[in-house]
Order: C-alpha cells, then sequence, then structure tokens
C-alpha cells in the first residue's frame, strides 16, 4: 500500500479569532475498566497541550 505524505503547511487554511477549538466526547468513561485497557494512555495530557497551545494562539 502507498504511503500518502501530506504537506500541512500548504494543507491548513488561516486561523483567526472566531475560530474555535472543539474537543468533542472526552468523558470518564476512558477509566471504565469494563470497556477494557485504554489504547492511548497519554490522551488527557495531550488534550491538555493542544488546549494550552490554542490559548496563547
Amino acid at each position: 500500500m502507498a504511503r500518502i505524505q501530506i504537506n500541512w503547511e500548504r494543507s491548513m487554511t488561516a486561523i483567526d479569532d472566531r475560530t474555535a477549538l472543539l474537543i468533542i466526547d472526552v468523558q470518564m468513561g476512558l477509566d471504565e475498566p469494563r470497556l477494557g485497557a485504554r489504547n492511548n494512555l497519554a490522551a488527557e495530557g495531550n488534550m491538555a497541550r493542544l488546549m494550552a497551545r490554542w490559548a496563547r494562539g
């Protein structure tokens, strides 16, 4: 299978002060044992870094 390469510099559109960051469907269920092992233990930390970076502009 061919690998797809994306040029993020060219594909991103400009973000202005009317643009919102939405982090969707983050729930306490991430830690529900009956749902099995998590596949991304860094999820909360990644989201926190994303929100902090977004807030800085």
